[in-house]
């Protein structure tokens, strides 16, 4: 009996679950500033988990955020997390619980030390170099968000 009634609750949040995503046919807004490093992010990440996404300009130096109907969605790392989770089977975000877990490290890692202004860069490139030293990704072996979330803020600093 105990089994049948954790069923049903299972049952339940996975309907639950269903029921708060997106639904197909409707269309995520980032309002964003395009050449801000943060909505830089969050567009490569959405092209990652194959998610549509449209622009909306925002001037300045405001955050990005995303809208979806009614919902509006902040900061930097729920958004590229919300896309990372949007297609069930995705590997964006991992391929296990570790990989997601790990994936999550490296956004958290690269939103603080490549920070505008980082503060200390040269660490923050040693300690990704040295990651990255028998390794072609930063999780697993396959292009995830942590990648996004590590290439794009270099890449800007480039520019």
């Amino acid at each position: 009996q105990a089994w049948a009634l954790q069923h049903q609750l299972l049952g339940a949040l996975r309907l639950c679950d269903f029921l708060r995503l997106p639904m197909p046919g409707k269309t995520a807004i980032l309002v964003g500033n395009k050449e801000d490093v943060r909505t830089k992010m969050v567009l490569v990440a959405a092209k990652a988990a194959d998610v549509d996404v449209k622009m909306e300009a925002q001037k300045g130096e405001a955050a990005p955020y995303l809208k979806f109907g009614e919902q509006t969605l902040k900061y930097t790392g729920a958004m590229m997390r919300f896309f990372g989770r949007y297609h069930e089977g995705g590997e964006v975000y991992g391929n296990s619980f570790f990989e997601s877990a790990e994936v999550d490290m490296w956004l958290d890692w690269s939103l603080m030390e490549f920070a505008n202004p980082p503060t200390n860069l040269e660490k923050a490139l040693d300690a990704l170099e040295k990651h990255l030293d028998q390794r072609v990704f930063l999780v697993g072996q396959r292009f995830t968000l942590a990648d996004v979330a590590a290439s794009i803020p270099l890449y800007c600093f480039q520019q």
